[in-house]
């Protein structure tokens, strides 16, 4: 069993207070190993931290560097498949 909530320190508490209902109940729960933190939340938080402290044209350098590099990415991937599709087709053709 794990949990998955926002980093709010009542959710510790709930946790913590779950381990010792467990515990009574001989159920293996523990609230540090079993508690995991929402991912979603926590980028959002640091996303909204990294804004707070960049100037507007700051973020759209980041923007387009981002762009740039993930249209270079897909660019790459096709290149790729390309070529294997090619050497595919290539092996194919000498079994036959």
């Amino acid at each position: 069993m794990a949990i998955t909530a926002d980093n709010a320190s009542n959710n510790n508490s709930f946790l913590k207070k779950l381990e010792r209902i467990c515990k009574e109940k001989q159920i293996d729960f523990n609230h540090k190993k079993n508690n995991i933190r929402c991912l979603a939340h926590i980028i959002n938080l640091t996303v909204q931290e990294i804004l707070r402290c960049i100037k507007a044209e700051d973020f759209y350098f980041i923007l387009s560097f981002f762009y740039n590099y993930f249209i270079f990415q897909f660019i790459l991937i096709n290149c790729k498949l390309a070529c294997l599709k090619k050497k595919y087709m290539h092996y194919c053709s000498t079994l036959v």
